[in-house]
């Protein structure tokens, strides 16, 4: 397709997607304040309740709803939501600053990595990369050793740590301290008080359950649920010269396969090529708007069945002479590069 064809495509695309960026005020705060709710109440329900088994499960579906909550603050910074409403704003302010994604240093890196979409062999704030098979074959044995483990599943699952702690919060402090400094000191202080406050009054077992489990549990989902959002088997590149934002939205960006429950805790998450074309689609406008567009059932597909999480794992080089993406021992020079398992 030239690059005639790509413009003339996506101004269509967006032409169909554009009335579903319209914002339901009402609702935006509706579904919110009933989120909010049911967070109260599981919170309600782990301060009295003292039986490890159901404290666990309390943990984990408090955890979950931390992970819905990310699609309102990840609207609201997108302006797809909430665009009035000055107190709601500050509201989702707040959640970044107590999941230590504050605002301004999460808005820059999320900015970056929708300005560069589809992009080979870069290092993006808070991002995957993919490397191509050529890049790889060039690369040091130290370079090849932090790139399995920047995509190793163990960061993922330690996603509190590696992601939101590291990435989120401390890495835009110290790379540009003059911007981001002061709302990372922020977001630290705010995170560890809660911690500590608990801890002195409920003690350390009841402050792991109603806010260290849940913040594991709700980091590592979000970091595989953003992973995965780029990186499949399916996923395709273009040449270099070619790359588009439609191109890159719709065969770079996967379409996350989920039950009602999964798309509800997700925020719809699984319609993310959508997202890559619009970015001011509401989150629950989302469903409407991938079924709107056909081309959308071209993009590659994932799903939580274990094979896929296997698969998603699995490939991590991009050939540009197959046009696919490889495993690491589909490269002959593979032998010499260092495992980290």
């Amino acid at each position: 397709m030239s690059s005639f064809q790509m413009v003339s495509k996506m101004k269509e695309i967006h032409a169909l997607i554009k009335p579903f960026s319209v914002e339901d005020e009402g609702k935006s705060k509706r579904l919110l304040w009933n989120t909010l709710f049911i967070l109260g109440a599981l919170v309600t329900v782990q301060v009295y309740i003292d039986f490890l088994l159901l404290n666990i499960l309390v943990a984990v579906a408090i955890g979950l709803v931390i992970v819905r909550l990310f699609a309102f603050y990840h609207d609201t910074m997108h302006k797809a939501i909430f665009r009035q409403s000055i107190f709601h704003q500050n509201l989702m302010k707040l959640y970044g600053f107590v999941t230590l994604s504050p605002p301004k240093g999460w808005t820059y890196g999320h900015g970056t990595h929708h300005k560069y979409n589809g992009a080979l062999n870069r290092t993006i704030s808070g991002e995957f990369p993919i490397v191509d098979k050529q890049t790889w074959i060039a690369m040091t044995p130290l370079h090849r050793r932090a790139y399995r483990l920047i995509r190793h599943p163990v960061l993922m699952i330690f996603g509190y740590v590696f992601q939101f702690l590291l990435m989120n919060c401390l890495k835009p402090m110290f790379q540009i301290p003059q911007r981001f400094l002061m709302q990372g000191l922020l977001s630290l202080t705010i995170h560890f008080s809660i911690i500590f406050i608990l801890t002195y009054f409920l003690g350390f077992q009841k402050a792991g359950m109603l806010f260290i489990l849940p913040m594991f549990i709700s980091s590592a989902v979000g970091t595989y649920l953003f992973y995965v959002q780029h990186n499949t088997p399916e996923i395709l590149f273009p040449k270099e010269k070619e790359r588009d934002q439609l191109f890159s939205a719709v065969y770079g960006t996967s379409y996350f396969e989920m039950s009602a429950l999964g798309h509800w805790l997700s925020g719809n998450i699984g319609f993310h090529p959508v997202h890559h074309i619009l970015p001011t689609v509401p989150f629950y406008h989302l469903p409407e708007a991938f079924n709107a567009v056909p081309v959308f059932q071209q993009s590659p597909k994932t799903s939580w069945r274990f094979q896929d999480i296997i698969a998603c794992f699995s490939y991590h080089i991009w050939d540009q002479e197959e046009e696919k993406m490889i495993r690491y021992q589909e490269i002959k020079e593979y032998k010499s590069c260092p495992s980290v398992s």
